[in-house]
């Protein structure tokens, strides 16, 4: 799915919109399904055991293993264009 389209209404769009022939439109979003379904099992390969490939993604039977107590940005030196992000967790290690 694109922005809600399925594959053949994705299609017609692109043909619509740029006035490919629809074999041709076909042919080339076709190509790209295939190679994005290629990347996405070798990503999906490389993952580690219990992760998901979208952070938005909900694990089942994920465990709550500890709770955020306060979060806080370091600003007192630049690391780089990404602020280090600082969670506090409620977690016993005893």
């Amino acid at each position: 799915m694109i922005a809600d389209l399925d594959f053949d209404a994705y299609v017609e769009l692109t043909c619509r919109i740029s006035g490919l022939p629809l074999t041709v439109a076909a042919a080339g979003a076709q190509v790209v399904a295939e190679s994005l379904a290629t990347a996405c099992e070798a990503v999906r390969a490389a993952l580690p055991t219990g992760a998901t490939a979208d952070w938005r993604d909900q694990q089942e039977g994920a465990v709550d293993l500890a709770k955020a107590r306060a979060a806080s940005i370091y600003k007192q030196r630049r690391f780089s264009d990404h602020a280090p992000l600082i969670i506090d967790y409620d977690f016993d290690l005893g």
